[in-house]
């Protein structure tokens, strides 16, 4: 059996003019106002839509487009979702970069260089840099399948999650071609972003298995009750019939009898256990590109009479300093402290 969540159609839609290059608000439960490209425009016939994933609030929201299972819209909407490749380039709109300002606080703020004086920038440029967003489709099966969409965004430079990147994007209206004029940043190779992007995604994988397990133990165990009563009774029976035979071919039938309902039990018992448990199956089911301008900071540390260097990046779509990675475990940290070999790394490894 096949298990739809009640919220799949909102989610479908809303992923797919996100993707589409749409600017999507929730104003309220089970309503979306949305603001489309030019291209949506056009199929559309209209710039701008109200969708209501409700009847009460389609009722409540005169105007509004009901969206449910067999409406002209989402039919449209799933004709040119299929259209959609599995690789999808978009570029950020703006035309020039402005160098944020009190730069020295926004360091301070986001890391912090432990046995160290003050940072001092060295160096500020800007260049292109790629954000992928690596979208998962998983399947979990167990007494019933269930599809869920995942998504990490990697900062392609630096090979991090950016949790926060695509929900602020969203609120852009992305274009097909870059009207800015900037070098590339060095950017890792896809393999190496895939990794970081499985890594990013287990944990989602594993909290939605956990809540799973968690129901699933629960029908397992009402289901396991049921049985336990059921072949209990049936074995008592069988039981004291045992007790009152005298006939010696009639026990040696009842004996066999138990013993087979015996091992029916432990065959059902491990049948019901095999069918509550929780499998996940992962495969990437689309890519995204967000092609942005970053900052890029060199700052220069004192750590004793050593002399360190070490470069930052400055997230202009979120305003902010991304955390940094780690030089011996590759994981984003706000704290950094030297080592004896000038490595930078955080507390809890090895300088």
């Amino acid at each position: 059996m096949n298990s739809i969540r009640p919220d799949f159609v909102e989610q479908f839609l809303i992923s797919f003019l996100n993707r589409a290059g749409a600017v999507v608000e929730k104003p309220g439960y089970g309503l979306a106002e949305v603001l489309l490209p030019e291209e949506l425009a056009a199929s559309f016939q209209r710039e701008e839509l109200l969708l209501a994933f409700d009847y009460e609030v389609a009722r409540e929201n005169p105007g509004s487009n009901y969206v449910t299972p067999g409406s002209h819209l989402l039919d449209q909407a799933v004709l040119m979702a299929r259209e959609y490749g599995k690789y999808t380039v978009q570029f950020w709109p703006g035309k020039e970069v402005i160098f944020p300002k009190n730069l020295d606080k926004k360091i301070s703020q986001a890391v912090t260089y432990l046995h160290c004086r003050s940072p001092r920038v060295t160096g500020l440029w800007a260049a292109e840099n790629i954000y992928y967003a690596f979208h998962f489709l998983c399947a979990f099966r167990s007494y019933e399948k269930e599809e869920e969409m995942f998504s990490v965004v990697v900062n392609g430079c630096s090979g991090l999650p950016c949790p926060e990147f695509e929900e602020s994007w969203q609120r852009l209206i992305p274009l097909e071609k870059a009207e800015y004029v900037l070098g590339r940043a060095p950017i890792l190779s896809l393999a190496q972003l895939y990794e970081a992007a499985c890594s990013g995604v287990r944990p989602q994988i594993q909290k939605k298995a956990q809540i799973m397990r968690k129901a699933s133990a629960r029908l397992a165990e009402r289901e396991q009750y049921k049985t336990n009563r059921y072949y209990g009774e049936v074995i008592s029976e069988i039981e004291a019939r045992l007790k009152s035979a005298t006939d010696q071919a009639k026990i040696e039938r009842l004996q066999k009898k138990l013993e087979a309902t015996r091992s029916e039990w432990e065959r059902r018992e491990k049948d019901i256990a095999s069918r509550y448990e929780i499998e996940a199956e992962l495969q990437l089911d689309h890519l995204v590109a967000y092609f942005t301008p970053s900052l890029f900071i060199n700052v220069e540390l004192q750590h004793k009479r050593s002399f360190l260097h070490h470069c930052l990046i400055f997230n202009l779509l979120l305003g902010n300093i991304e955390a940094p990675k780690c030089d011996c475990c590759g994981k984003a940290t706000h704290t950094l402290v030297p080592g004896n070999n000038g490595v930078l790394s955080c507390p809890d490894c090895p300088g």
